[in-house]
């Protein structure tokens, strides 16, 4: 008998493929933290201390900013799979 004369109805398969992709977080999103370097002049004055705390929460805001840019990219990139 010939295939092409079989009266039976071709079997249909669906195929699903995943692929997994690995995607990096752009390097300005991971940088480390720039962390002050301590005032020198000795000794330190009351100003000194003020002026180097004021530059450190600085710098924590900007490193928690990175932060949270990269976590709404991960959410992103989560969500558009």
């Amino acid at each position: 008998m010939l295939c092409a004369c079989s009266s039976k109805p071709p079997i249909v398969r669906t195929v699903i493929k995943k692929e997994i992709q690995t995607v990096l977080a752009p390097e300005e999103m991971i940088s480390q933290c720039r962390i002050p370097p301590v005032p020198v002049s000795l000794p330190f004055s009351n100003a000194d201390l003020l002026s180097y705390g004021i530059e450190l929460v600085s710098e924590l805001e900007k490193c928690n900013a990175d932060w949270q840019r990269l976590k709404n990219w991960r959410e992103s990139k989560t969500n558009a799979q």
